[in-house]
């Protein structure tokens, strides 16, 4: 019976940290929509906008097939997170974690401002990060547990970590939200579609 009290305090103590992160984002996502350069396109009109070298892409939106599943995974830890590895902004290290060959960090086209719902970026100073240290590892099912595995939050902070850069704010299990209020980032950034328009706030 204790046991199970202290597991429903901890998911009380959690998703009350988590609401108040979400206030925090969706305030400082208001100020950069409000100070930002913005461009409009219709749904499925190319987007003209490059991505730089270790440009952080976060997205909070779970693309899980179950609805109810997808909306607790947004809430609680966002969708998916991505770092630009090219000058030229067109390829991105990711890990998925849904199939086969997902399951794995890989380098993939950096399609992001063109096929997400929502895109935020982030960026740090400039830092020489090295791409190759986990490509290959699988997935972390298990982020609790230390291991040599690795989420796509994970696979972000612990590859800006090797280059002397903490951009995970709270030191836990590294979340979307952690990256968006973390240390060190700022925003640069903010895709949207709303009323059947597609909204591309940036800044230099």
């Amino acid at each position: 019976m204790k046991l199970i009290n202290l597991f429903l305090l901890l998911i009380v103590v959690y998703s009350a940290h988590t609401f108040i992160e979400t206030i925090a984002i969706e305030n400082r996502l208001q100020k950069f929509k409000e100070s930002a350069n913005v461009e409009v396109y219709e749904l499925g009109e190319e987007i003209d906008f490059t991505f730089k070298q270790n440009d952080i892409l976060l997205n909070r939106k779970s693309g899980h097939d179950n609805l109810i599943i997808a909306d607790i995974i947004t809430f609680y830890t966002g969708g998916h997170s991505a770092v630009v590895t090219d000058v030229e902004g067109k390829k991105s290290l990711e890990v998925y974690g849904y199939s086969d060959y997902y399951n794995y960090v890989r380098e993939y086209d950096n399609d992001w401002i063109q096929n997400e719902i929502e895109v935020i970026g982030m960026r740090t100073s400039e830092v020489e990060l090295d791409f190759s240290l986990y490509l290959g590892q699988p997935y972390d099912w298990v982020p609790f547990i230390p291991n040599n595995w690795k989420y796509c939050t994970e696979l972000i902070t612990d590859t800006y970590k090797e280059a002397g850069v903490q951009i995970d704010y709270d030191y836990g299990i590294v979340t979307v939200n952690d990256i968006i209020l973390g240390r060190n980032v700022e925003m640069f950034l903010y895709k949207e579609i709303k009323d059947g328009l597609v909204y591309i706030y940036w800044e230099d």
